[in-house]
């Protein structure tokens, strides 16, 4: 499984063919076509559908994960797996998918939406990948930073920050500058306002 974090909503569609792109790579060299599943939350996810979703090593569709239940694919992109309204969990109360689902009611926090990504993970064979948005990112993306020490990539591949915020622990530590210099805050804020004063070594290397 592999975390990727963009710097913005209008990154995520990049992320998505970026990753498609590896993927037909892989295909050309084991000589073998790869089906990839982009599994949205809700419809309106396939806006980041890649414009050639079929190609000659890989085929991709987008499917929402409630449909994805019962399927099967080699690979499974996740885009906007955020902590907004309609991110991943989704925030809205009153969604019909989870009425349908679970109309009593379940007071485990985000209780359906765990069972929905839960679903999203199971549907590859052979790898996930999920993308978020820096300073935004899901509940269940710094769990598995915090639970399972995977690291955050950014959109070229290399490390981004991956310190989960040790106060909330729903953030990730980004470094910010007030009046008294450089600091690490935690990317929720003002809902958390955990501040780390940054060392003056790091800053110099910084």
């Amino acid at each position: 499984m592999r975390i990727v974090s963009v710097q913005s909503e209008y990154h995520i569609r990049a992320a998505v063919e970026r990753r498609v792109n590896e993927i037909a790579q892989e295909a050309i060299e084991r000589g073998r076509r790869s089906k990839v599943y982009l599994l949205g939350r809700y419809r309106k996810d396939s806006a980041y559908l890649p414009s050639t979703p079929k190609q000659q090593w890989v085929d991709v569709e987008f499917i929402t994960v409630h449909s994805s239940k019962g399927l099967e694919a080699d690979h499974v992109i996740v885009p906007r797996m955020t902590s907004e309204t309609l991110g991943f969990p989704s925030r809205v109360a009153d969604d019909p998918v989870l009425q349908l689902s679970m109309p009593g009611g379940d007071s485990y926090e985000y209780a359906e939406e765990r069972r929905l990504f839960y679903v999203a993970l199971t549907r590859a064979r052979a790898t996930a990948t999920l993308i978020s948005i820096e300073h935004k990112e899901s509940a269940f993306i710094t769990e598995l930073v915090k639970d399972q020490q995977l690291e955050v990539l950014t959109a070229d591949g290399s490390m981004s920050s991956s310190e989960v915020c040790p106060t909330c622990g729903k953030g990730f530590l980004v470094p910010r500058k007030g009046r008294y210099g450089r600091f690490y805050g935690c990317s929720t804020f003002p809902r958390c306002d955990f501040t780390r004063k940054i060392a003056k070594t790091a800053e110099l290397r910084a």
